[in-house]
This record gives C-alpha cells, structure tokens and sequence, in this order.
C-alpha cells in the first residue's frame, strides 16, 4: 500500500509541478533542469529510502551525458566543496575495512554518489536555474501542504502524511518537513520579485509549520520572520507576515480542536527541559567519545548498530539527530572537517547572495538538532545554493577522458543500482528477495533471523551477520540458544553475555541469561557436577552486581526524558536470587 501511494504521489506531483511551472508562474522548468530533482524529491519521501538514490544517480548520469554531447565539453571546477564530496564518497567505499557494519556500511556509497553527480551537473549550468527554482520551490512547498492536509481527512491516507497529530507532507518525518518548508518560506521573503499570490504561499507554509509540531522549525521560524522585516524594510510586508503567522496560529489552534492532525499543544511544552531535547542532548554525550576513538568514523549505519554498547541512558534511534557528529560518525574527521570549511567558504563567498545565506544558514541550524541530510532533497538544495563554480577551471574536451570519467560513472551507477534494488525489496517487506540480490544486507538477515524456525536456520544466520557486524545482540542471542541446545554452557554464556554488553539496557537479555543458567545449574545438581553448579550459580549472582555498575554508568540525563532506565527484575527472577542467596 505504501508503495503505490507514493508512486501514485510522485505522478501527482510531475503533474503538479508542471501545472504550477507553465500556468501559474509561467516558469519553463521541464525534466532537463537542475530544478526538477529538488522539487520531486520531496514528493518522494524527500528520496529518505535508500533505494531512491540510484534511480536519483541514473536520472543526473543521463542529464549529465546529454549536456555534455551538447555543449561538446565537460566542465569542472577543482574547490573545497568538490574535495569535501569526494572525500565523502571515498570514506563510504573504503569503509569495510573498518566498519562497525560491513554488511550496510557500502550503502553510504548508494547516498553520497548523488551529491556527486548533482555538483557535476550545476558546474555544467549557468545562474539561471537558481531563479526557475526560487519561482517554483515555494508554491510546490505550499501546494505539498494544502495537499496533506485534505488527505489527512481520508482515513486511508492520513498515516502516511501524518505522524503522531502531526503533519509529515510526504516526507514522513514532520520535522524535515517543516525544516523544508522554512526553506520556501525564507526563499519567498527574499526574492525582490513577490508573486501576485505571495502572501497566500507565505500563510501557508507558516500554516504546515505549526502543523509539523517541530518546536525547533517552530524557533527557527521565531527568528527567521524578524529577519525577513528587517531585511526587506517594507512596513507593509512586516505587517502582512504578523497578520499571517497570527492567522496561521489561530487557523492551527482551530484545526487541531476539530480532529485534524495539527498538534499545537507541542508548543507550549518548548523547553530546554523538554524529553525530547534532553534526549537529543544525551544522545550528543554518548556519541562524543566513540567519534573521539574512531577517527575513521563507524561507517553508513554504524552508529545503529552498535549504540547499544555505550548508551548511557534508553533509547533506540537510527541517528544522533545532530548532523555535524553524524558526518563525524559515518565517514570520520577528515571529510567533516572538509565539509565544514567548504559550508563556511559558500557561506561567505562574494558570489552568495542573501537567498543563498538564508537557506544554508536554514538548513545547517536545523541540522544541529535534527538528520535533514540524511534526506537527499536536503542535500541537493544545499549544494544548489553553495558556490560551485569557484577554483581553477577545466573543460574537458578530449574524447578519452570523457570516456574514462563515464566509464567510472557507469561502474557506480551499476553498484548503487544492485544494491539499491536490494534495499527496495527490503523496505517492501520481502528480506528473502533482498538476500537474493544482496546477501550481505545485515538488517535483511536480522529479519530472516527473526522469522527462522530452525536451530540450523538460526546458526547459519547467525554466523553470517556476526561476520558482517558482531555488535549485532539478536545474533549473540541467536548463537546462545543455538549452544544452549547443544547443551555447549561456555559457549552459551560467552555469546549471552556479548548479547547484554551490546543491548545493555534491556532487562529481558538479563532475565534470559538468570533463566538459561538456572536451568543448566539444576541439570549439573542433578547429575552430581557441584562445582559446575556453583559456577552457573555465581553467574546468576553476578547479574546485581552488573546491573549495579550500569546505574552507576547511566547519564543523570537519562531520568529525565521518556523511556527510562529499570534495573528492577521481574519478581519470579528475584525470588530465584533470593533463593540462591540462601543456599
């Protein structure tokens, strides 16, 4: 169902945008622009999945091609911003050497390869796209919401344009969205040209804003509208925007009170004591030091996969929310550190103009408490309004070395289509088929894991995702039972205790470690083996005492967002401590 509601969004919104392009706006803007990537994407889940990449890489490969064989020449620019991408792309494909995940990590590869050819083709282009997309983007931003929001009413619709109350547009993240939205709205309060319909656009993206519920887009927009007045000087725009983010509120407060999908009770609850912020922040604590001991970073999903190891509170999230330590994390020191002065370069260039500051300035702000780039669209958007054409100049004329770059493409285009096809049947529910294609997709394991039904399935399982990542708890957990069966103790109780150090905050790897040895010691008294008795039930009296060291270990922070931590047993694994306490 999923996927053919975003098939169906994605002709929609061809036809929508073309629609708006040549009747509204009167802007020529057809499939063989710059533009069209980064006003489709977002009707695409804002090319989030994985599996949209390559078909985002093919798309730019053939535009990239044919404006080439059109002008007879390839033009490149040698910048900090090329060297920071490239850098990028480099960490991505040689991270299984040292990823936490080698099964995912090649799947940064799949993500960065994009932004790649996306700044080939904008040093192809002249300035002009920039004013087709500053038309465009803002009423596409608009008519996203107006759209969301009617079908927010369509009870077979609503779950995939709202989240928890709160409108997602079709990103199906409502802060990104609302981070997107912020974009258009400083775009629209910048350009010198206003639509005739201006103030309509502007009314509702400040209207999807406060439908979003993001309290950091909602603080951002707080400080963006002064801007806005300020810079443009005119009493009758600083009047309109009052009036419209007054209506907007008032239009959201109403909406909300009616059962539609605008949570406005979020923002009274805009605090630095927050959960959600004070999570964010442990989430930046627990992540500092794992950047500091691996410079190389982790790799694509390496965060995910091994968080559970040095968490120091309870959560479960595919990203730290802060796009800074996230770059850190997947791709290490060097390519961050690039990409940081290339961002502060672009920000400060001659050539940027005040549009180009806004959204960057935008997007890198709502980036420190969020993962927007982790949404394609984002980057591309980024990279469209940064200074691509500075440094020295080549044109690329000769035959071979077209042909050697293309060849190189192709070879890219071809790997980030298998494994983006992999991913697609992944996210489609079908592990068995992405395992065909990929059998190296570790979370696609996980799931075959989860669904065997036999002690060999769950052994050879097993052992293939430990290969690929051995921070994996369920496959730990997998190859205990698979030794517990076999009746292997040392083996069981090595493999359950590497389940609990890298799940440590889940009280139910305790109680099935206490269970496991529980039984075992009974097995040893009845066959008269005491001394491996005592030993299974040392074992079981050392579960406190672990647990005692991870309060102790457990952030302050940690007692103060939502999920937090227990180290209470269950009262039938308390009564078996007690009873082994006494004898």
């Amino acid at each position: 169902m999923k996927t053919i509601f975003f098939a169906t969004a994605g002709l929609v919104a061809v036809a929508l945008v073309i629609l708006i392009q040549k009747k509204l706006l009167k802007v020529k803007c057809g499939f063989d622009s710059a533009v069209f990537p980064i006003v489709i994407l977002p009707f695409w889940a804002g090319g989030f999945y994985t599996f949209l990449s390559p078909c985002l890489s093919l798309y730019l490969l053939w535009f990239i091609i044919r404006n080439s064989r059109k002008k007879g020449a390839f033009i490149l620019y040698r910048n900090e911003k090329l060297l920071a991408i490239g850098a990028m792309l480099f960490a991505a494909a040689l991270s299984p050497l040292w990823a936490a995940d080698r099964g995912m990590c090649l799947y940064g590869v799949v993500k960065t390869f994009p932004f790649l050819l996306y700044m080939f083709l904008l040093m192809q282009l002249d300035g002009s796209e920039r004013g087709k997309a500053y038309a465009v983007l803002p009423v596409c931003g608009a008519a996203m919401t107006l759209l969301c929001v009617l079908l927010q009413f369509v009870p077979v619709f609503e779950r995939f344009v709202t989240v928890n109350h709160r409108l997602s547009g079709f990103f199906e993240y409502p802060n990104v969205y609302a981070a997107f939205l912020l974009v258009c709205l400083a775009i629209s309060g910048t350009q010198k040209v206003r639509l005739r319909f201006g103030a309509v656009v502007d009314a509702v993206l400040i209207f999807g804003i406060f439908g979003s519920g993001s309290r950091t887009a909602f603080v951002l927009l707080l400080i963006l509208l002064p801007v806005l007045m300020i810079t443009r000087r005119e009493k009758k725009y600083c009047l309109q925007e009052c009036g419209l983010l007054a209506v907007a509120f008032v239009f959201s407060y109403a909406l909300s009170l009616l059962g539609g999908s605008v949570n406005a009770a979020r923002y009274l609850t805009t605090s630095s004591n927050a959960s959600t912020f004070l999570g964010r922040i442990l989430y930046f604590k627990d992540a500092l030091p794992v950047i500091a001991r691996n410079p190389l970073g982790l790799g694509f999903w390496g965060y995910y996969e091994t968080q559970g190891s040095f968490q120091t509170g309870v959560y479960t999230v595919a990203f730290v929310h802060n796009e800074l330590l996230q770059q850190l994390l997947d791709y290490g020191w060097i390519p961050t550190v690039l990409l940081c002065f290339a961002l502060v370069r672009s920000f400060f260039a001659k050539r940027a103009g005040l549009t180009e500051r806004f959204v960057m300035g935008i997007i890198l702000a709502h980036s420190m408490m969020d993962f927007d780039l982790q949404f394609s669209v984002m980057w591309l958007l980024l990279l469209f309004v940064m200074d691509l054409r500075g440094g020295k100049k080549y044109v690329i004329t000769k035959a071979g070395a077209k042909m050697a770059a293309l060849a190189v493409a192709c070879v890219f285009t071809v790997l980030t289509g298998w494994l983006g096809l992999a991913d697609a049947c992944y996210q489609a529910g079908n592990s068995v088929a992405c395992l065909r294609v990929n059998p190296f997709h570790t979370q696609a394991l996980e799931q075959a894991l989860t669904d065997a039904n036999t002690t060999q399935e769950m052994d050879e399982l097993s052992t293939r995702i430990l290969k690929l990542s051995k921070n994996a708890p369920l496959a730990h957990n997998a190859q205990a039972n698979v030794f517990f069966s076999q009746g292997n103790v040392a083996r069981m109780i090595t493999e359950k205790e590497r389940a609990i150090q890298y799940d440590r905050y889940s009280l139910d790897e305790y109680c099935d470690y206490i269970g496991k040895l529980y039984t075992v010691m009974q097995l040893y008294q009845s066959a008269g083996d005491n001394k491996s008795a005592e030993y299974c039930r040392n074992k079981i009296l050392s579960v406190p005492a672990a647990l005692e060291r991870l309060r102790a270990q457990t952030d302050p922070l940690a007692w103060r967002i939502t999920d937090k931590p227990s180290y209470d047993l269950p009262e039938d694994y308390q009564k078996i401590l007690e009873m082994l306490k006494r004898t």
